[in-house]
């Protein structure tokens, strides 16, 4: 019988009130945007994925590039908190041609190595419209606190461990909000604004990201995105389209496509990636029945144990 209990009150109880956790992976590819939630404690993700882009600015450059972006998420010590490492690896072929003198030259390496870290702030909980049994009215109503959405933010340094191509003077920081809207199961808003390299005046940079995801399938989602960047010398803006398919609960793969709206720039952009975590998490809940509110952690398999495992179950009769 208490076996039972527990099963029932961890099936009801689930993830949205003890922790940031999800039994499937949560990531941010293939969109720039960052969500306001961590993976969860003692769980180590990987988001990478290889690019081409072609950059030209008309009568002035064309920068063809290609390379590869990594995303390492470490979460530890509380739920609402994640570590995050950003590096970017890329080649670049520049081709400059200022007042019909041209100037052709190629740079690689490192191009980015940022370290940071993002906390949710605030989440917020929506109504469970299944309880409500006595009106069909309030049942199918639309739960207007999903208008307000989940914030994070998020704080880290642009480091000077990159190649010699892309260094920078020391170092400079790099802040952001982070907003997350569940406007339904399905359809999802993430925003983020970011200010980079701030105490760089020659390169400091606003930014703004707007992702909009929906899930088609238990398996595939497809992604819409608008970005703007502002300094002093151009604002630009961009837009994007992918798709992800959850291959198992650990590993999402993606592809996606962008390009610049400015009428002076083309910037189209391809990458496919994937999306893999080591998880470590231990889900632990308290029994209300008990006078002490002594917490009950449930033990998860071995990673590799439960990777090689079938993701359906053949249902018995």
């Amino acid at each position: 019988m208490q076996n039972l209990r527990i099963a029932l009150f961890f099936l009801f109880c689930t993830t949205n009130i003890f922790s940031q956790y999800t039994d499937i992976i949560n990531s941010n590819r293939p969109s720039l945007s960052k969500s306001p939630f961590s993976v969860g404690t003692d769980v180590l993700q990987f988001e990478t994925g290889f690019f081409y882009e072609d950059k030209t600015y008309t009568h002035f450059s064309d920068v063809s590039s290609f390379g590869t972006n990594l995303s390492i998420r470490y979460g530890k010590f509380m739920e609402k908190l994640e570590f995050v490492a950003d590096v970017s690896y890329r080649y670049d072929d520049v081709k400059k041609d200022v007042l019909h003198i041209p100037n052709n030259y190629k740079s690689y390496g490192i191009s980015d190595l940022t370290i940071g870290a993002k906390y949710l702030i605030y989440r917020q909980e929506y109504d469970d419209k299944s309880t409500e049994v006595r009106s069909w009215k309030r049942r199918m109503a639309y739960d207007w606190k999903r208008l307000i959405p989940s914030v994070g933010v998020y704080a880290g340094v642009n480091t000077n461990f990159v190649g010699p191509d892309y260094k920078d003077p020391g170092i400079t920081p790099k802040v952001g909000i982070l907003l997350h809207n569940e406007l339904s199961p399905r359809f999802n808003v993430i925003t983020n604004i970011i200010g980079d390299k701030l105490t760089d005046k020659t390169k400091s940079n606003y930014q703004y990201i707007l992702t909009v995801t929906y899930v088609l399938h238990q398996d595939w989602s497809i992604f819409a995105e608008n970005e703007g960047n502002f300094n002093d010398y151009s604002d630009e803006f961009f837009a994007g389209i992918g798709l992800g398919y959850l291959v198992n609960q650990h590993l999402q793969l993606d592809i996606s496509y962008r390009n610049a709206l400015n009428v002076d720039l083309k910037n189209p952009t391809f990458s496919a990636g994937f999306s893999w975590r080591l998880d470590r998490h231990i889900d632990s809940y308290t029994d209300l029945n008990t006078a002490d509110e002594e917490t009950i952690e449930i033990q998860r398999e071995p990673f590799f144990k439960r990777i090689f495992k079938k993701r359906y179950k053949k249902k018995e009769f």
